[in-house]
């Protein structure tokens, strides 16, 4: 998932929107029903910026509130 992650993330980078927001929704759907609560955070995190990038805020707080505490959890700062 984290690799998944990273992937999205150089396409953010490359602006491939489109595919970045591809490698996330793949990373949060390997991550649910698990217990990398780090990973899904990340991975609900990047689509939130993903989300913002295309003015859907509504949706990426939604994210963003979904997301803080598992990282919290799992002591991922990144």
């Amino acid at each position: 998932a984290y690799m998944l992650g990273a992937e999205g993330h150089l396409a953010q980078v490359r602006g491939q929107w489109e595919v970045a927001q591809k490698w996330f929704e793949q990373a949060l759907e390997m991550t649910q029903g698990t217990r990398a609560s780090g990973a899904e955070g990340r991975a609900q995190g990047y689509l939130a910026d993903n989300y913002l990038h295309e003015n859907n805020s509504s949706y990426a707080v939604r994210l963003l509130r979904e997301a803080l505490p598992k990282l919290n959890m799992s002591g991922d700062i990144e």
